[in-house]
């Protein structure tokens, strides 16, 4: 594949095989050379533009939970509602469960997984010498688990197609951020690993 063998290793996730990792080049990839499972996978980007991207996720989320996510007009009547209080609604109508499922999966975890990126990949050094690196990036994984913004998204573009012909709909800043914030969650997910974190920590 032409990548250039380094000192750092790294555990298969399928057949627990420690291997040593791989500099690689954009769209190459690394398998493991026991079960053929994906190591790693080579990318363009740098560890200044996954922080960028970092930094403009977290101006997303803030813009998702501050400004409305829709504006519905109904008999002459407008309302609009934003993210807080679309789980406070759900939990004063007798859905408390579901509104605590929503606040976690699509407020909180996303807001400590964006955090968390902010932390690893601006802290990076700090954090390699200290150890504490490999404990972050689990908490990040693990956090990501957990982080269904996605799955709002999916749900608020169904609820709005069912609502669409009873009345007159807009679609607010919040829906729209939500939406931008969807492949910036993905592009970290990928980029916050340990392969890619040591190779910008060496590069730097």
């Amino acid at each position: 594949m032409g990548y250039e063998p380094s000192t750092a290793r790294i555990l298969c996730p399928d057949c627990d095989l420690l291997t040593l990792t791989a500099k690689l080049r954009a769209n190459e990839l690394s398998r493991c050379p026991r079960c053929a499972a994906e190591l790693d996978r080579g990318s363009y980007a740098s560890r200044e533009a996954a922080l960028a991207v970092a930094a403009a996720a977290a101006q997303l989320w803030i813009l998702m939970n501050v400004f409305p996510l829709v504006s519905l007009t109904l008999a002459g009547t407008r309302r609009q509602t934003t993210l807080s209080g679309a789980v406070v609604a759900l939990a004063t109508h007798g859905m408390p469960v579901l509104a605590a499922l929503v606040a976690l999966t699509a407020v909180i975890v996303p807001g400590i997984e964006i955090s968390l990126a902010l932390c690893v990949l601006g802290r990076l050094e700090t954090l390699t010498r200290s150890g504490a690196l490999g404990r972050m990036v689990r908490w990040f994984r693990t956090l990501g688990r957990w982080s269904m913004v996605d799955v709002f998204m999916l749900g608020s573009l169904v609820s709005i197609v069912k609502l669409a012909h009873l009345a007159d709909l807009v679609v607010g800043p919040a829906l729209w951020a939500c939406a931008a914030l969807l492949p910036m969650l993905a592009f970290l997910g990928l980029y916050v690993r340990p392969q890619k974190l040591l190779a910008g920590s060496h590069g730097a």
